[in-house]
């Protein structure tokens, strides 16, 4: 697997994920259309229902989002390592295997990111 296929993966995986943000917000904007008027005892449950699953799909647009950063925070470092190598060398090729590596042990020593 090249650079350019690896980067052309990340940009489709991207595009997917943008695809299913949208998707999933318009089916939280048909849940809201659902919300009863008027607060009875009998609207009492339907409302709960319907804002447990509100949040669900707030949760999950949430992490589809930060997922789409990480992809995006993923082929930068893969563009400027790949440009360190092309200006200190440029023959050199890169092993995509011990880029990932090198990646993910960066992730582990960097730790959990906090979302505001």
């Amino acid at each position: 697997m090249t650079n350019d296929d690896l980067l052309k993966m990340y940009r489709i995986s991207r595009a997917k994920l943008e695809a299913d943000i949208i998707n999933l917000e318009e089916m939280k904007e048909n849940v809201e259309k659902l919300f009863p008027k008027e607060l009875t005892q009998r609207n009492k449950m339907y409302l709960e229902d319907k804002v447990r699953t509100s949040t669900g799909f707030y949760d999950s647009i949430l992490k589809m989002r930060q997922e789409l950063h990480k992809t995006i925070e993923k082929e930068i470092e893969m563009l400027r390592k790949i440009r360190q190598e092309e200006e200190s060398g440029g023959n050199e090729t890169v092993d995509i295997e011990e880029l990932v590596l090198m990646m993910d042990e960066h992730k582990k020593t960097k730790g959990p990111k906090k979302v505001a």
